[in-house]
């Protein structure tokens, strides 16, 4: 069975080079039951196509160019392989969110700084980690600001 999301990115990516499905608003379920996630970003007259799969050694990543309308130029055509850039580096920062995510427990509350031993990274990065968890549904944040802040995993509820 094929089915396909059309959804949107959050706002805070732009200053990132590459989205990734974590970008994707309210990710959660999707992404983890996806076999494969495709996203296409527009930029002006360019198109950033990224396609991430559970099952490949490595993403794919290209970039095609849009010509302008009434050209005579073919309306899509190929400029660059992208797969090498960045992937690193976004597959550590997914593995590390990861990390937080399984460290937590589904029915207790926990801050900050009872994540940072098990995890072994600072207090910032697990902050930041959290916040994104937040917002793609998979932890929720008791209300609460500074140090009596606790977050808890939600139960899959598919």
């Amino acid at each position: 069975m094929t089915l396909i999301i059309l959804d949107h990115l959050r706002k805070d990516i732009a200053n990132k080079r590459f989205a990734t499905p974590a970008d994707i608003k309210g990710t959660g379920g999707k992404v983890q039951n996806a076999d494969v996630v495709i996203l296409i970003e527009r930029s002006g007259d360019q198109l950033k196509f990224s396609s991430y799969s559970k099952d490949w050694d490595r993403d794919v990543r290209f970039l095609l160019e849009v010509s302008p309308q009434g050209s005579s130029e073919p309306k899509i055509k190929y400029v660059d392989d992208l797969t090498d850039l960045g992937t690193e580096s976004q597959k550590k920062a997914w593995e590390s969110k990861l990390k937080v995510l399984d460290a937590m427990s589904f029915m207790e509350w926990v801050s900050t700084g009872q994540l940072v031993k098990p995890t072994g990274m600072s207090a910032q990065t697990i902050r930041n980690h959290l916040k994104t968890l937040v917002e793609e549904g998979e932890v929720e944040h008791n209300g609460e600001s500074n140090k009596k802040s606790k977050y808890r995993r939600i139960k899959d509820k598919s």
